[in-house]
Formats: C-alpha cells, structure tokens, sequence
C-alpha cells in the first residue's frame, strides 16, 4: 500500500464493516429542511421501490452517532456508497439500474448495539435517491470532481472510500494493483480487493440525500412503521434481513418513519 494515516483497523466480523478507531466523524445533517418539503409536498414517486439496510459501523460517543467505517461516506459535497453492501448494489445495478428503471432509493439504520448507549434501536440515518452509479473506481475518479473525490480519497484518509488510480491515462480497471490505499485504511487487503473487483459506486443525489444529524431520527411510532412499510420486525431483528437490503415502497416507507404526520 501506498500512504501510512493514523488508525487502528477493527473488523467487527460481519462482512465488511471493519473500522477505523481513531478516525471516526460525527454524521451531519443534510438538507433536513428540503426532507421537511419533499414530505409535505409529496415531492416524491410513491410507488418506487426502496431498498433499506442497517449500518454495523456507526457508534455512540459522547451522545453523538459517528460513522467509524468509510461506507457510506459523508464527507464532501455528495453523499457515496462504494464499499459496504456489495451484493445489494450488484442486485440493485442488475436489477433497476442497467434495466433502465434509474429512480433509486436506499435508506439507512443504526444498529441495535446503540440501545446500550442511551438510543432507540429505530435510529434513521439517512435516505437517499442515487443518481449515478459507476462501474470501476477509475471511472468514478476521472468523473467525480476534485474537490469531492479529495475528501473521499482512501489514499488520504482511513475512512475514504474512493481509490485513486495509479495511472490516471490508464483505462478503466477491476485490478486492485492499479489503485492506491493507505496502510491504515478501514479496509484491509481481502475487503479491498472485494471493493475493487466489486466496482459499482453509487452516487447519491445531492439534492435528494437526507441525512438526520448527529442523533438520527427516532421512528417514535413503531407500529406505525412496521405497518405502512412491511418491514415487519426489521428495528429488532436484525438477522431477519437479507444479504440484499430490504425492499419496501418509499410512499409507505415516509408515512411510516413521520407517522403518517406532515413534517
């Protein structure tokens, strides 16, 4: 690997959540006064498919939730999922993508492990539409600008989750020796590997990316929830949820999560 940045690696031992315990950031807010205006507004298709899945990376430190592993990532200008969930964003590229149905939708959970931190376990993290998804990393670094890809650099950054090219001439690659890495990144040798040959980074809207804050948005209703989205049991039972997200229809998904109130 290239570059050595400061961290210790853990991998918590489900899939690809590794971490990075000196390098955590507080999750933002994002465009909470738009999600305000989608809901009231209904500025939205409600019958598009949305996928939904817990993130086992974010913790609880000092009554805030900050994000300890590099997927999704935060940091820039728009939010980016390219290293975590790489059978549900294959399935989702198949499926919806490349098929030519583009209005795509993921939504994302804290875990229940924050339950012993003082949180509820219906922590809602962010929801978003994606509105590019690229094949290889390559392809993502020569398309996404300067300065987002900067933040995003995992040659920079433990927690980055775009890997820069050797070779900026060179063509599109799968090969994890054409990319950079620093030594202390999140993810290790297998996971990076898997990252690359995986490909598909997926772009989120910046104008239809919602991210609820430092303490997330507590669904206070569960019940509600569990009825307007079908995801029966999904707040509690984390073993219940497939390899390839949950699937839901965002109308019911934003009824349930504001209780059928306007935001």
């Amino acid at each position: 690997m290239d570059e050595k940045c400061e961290g210790t690696i853990k991998d918590s031992g489900q899939g690809c959540s590794c971490e990075n315990e000196l390098n955590p950031y507080v999750i933002p807010e994002i465009n909470m006064e738009s999600f305000k205006r989608l809901v009231k507004e209904k500025e939205y298709d409600p019958e598009v498919h949305l996928r939904v899945y817990t993130l086992t990376t974010v913790d609880v430190i000092d009554g805030d939730i900050y994000q300890k592993g590099s997927a999704p990532n935060f940091k820039g200008d728009v939010m980016t999922l390219s290293t975590c969930k790489h059978d549900m964003r294959n399935t989702l590229y198949k499926n919806h993508w490349a098929g030519g149905e583009n209005n795509l939708w993921i939504a994302g959970f804290a875990t229940s492990k924050l339950r012993k931190k003082g949180f509820s376990d219906s922590i809602l993290l962010f929801l978003g539409k994606v509105k590019q998804i690229h094949e290889t990393f390559y392809e993502a670094w020569t398309q996404i600008n300067k300065k987002n890809r900067a933040e995003k650099n995992a040659n920079k950054y433990p927690l980055g989750d775009l890997y820069e090219p050797k070779d900026e001439t060179k063509e599109s690659s799968l090969k994890p020796s054409d990319y950079k890495k620093c030594g202390n990144h999140s993810h290790g040798e297998d996971s990076f590997e898997n990252d690359i040959n995986t490909g598909l980074i997926f772009v989120f809207d910046p104008n239809k990316t919602f991210v609820f804050g430092p303490q997330g948005k507590e669904i206070d209703d569960k019940k509600h929830f569990e009825k307007h989205t079908g995801l029966d049991g999904y707040l509690t039972e984390r073993n219940r949820i497939d390899r390839y997200g949950r699937k839901t229809n965002l109308g019911d998904f934003i009824n349930g999560i504001t209780g059928g109130k306007k935001s």
